[in-house]
């Protein structure tokens, strides 16, 4: 999954403050991703009222923290993966052929 640039969730975060959360379903959202994006942005850009400035700033740093995650999930369903092939291998192998052909 890629994330947006800072530029494209801006523009995307611009278009959905026509919708508002009160329209959120009408919104068509690219991703899961950017919908949790783009709602945390703009209800706390609505909180506490961001210039600008500080919004770009809050973009910026959405997108850093969105990655982290992605990456801690990456790693983690990676590391699922392993533990259970690995634990599908040791059972296979505890295991003899005939035990497969039992009726």
């Amino acid at each position: 999954m890629d994330l947006p640039s800072e530029e494209e969730l801006a523009q995307r975060l611009a278009s959905f403050q026509r919708y508002g959360m009160a329209d959120v379903d009408k919104f068509k959202f690219n991703s899961t991703v950017e919908y949790w994006l783009i709602t945390d942005l703009y209800c706390r850009c609505r909180r506490y009222t961001w210039s600008v400035e500080q919004l770009r700033k809050e973009i910026k740093q959405a997108l850093r923290n969105m990655a982290d995650r992605l990456k801690m999930v990456k790693c983690y369903r990676a590391n699922k993966t392993i533990t259970i092939a690995s634990n599908i291998y040791a059972s296979l192998k505890n295991t003899s052929s005939r035990d497969y052909c039992k009726h």
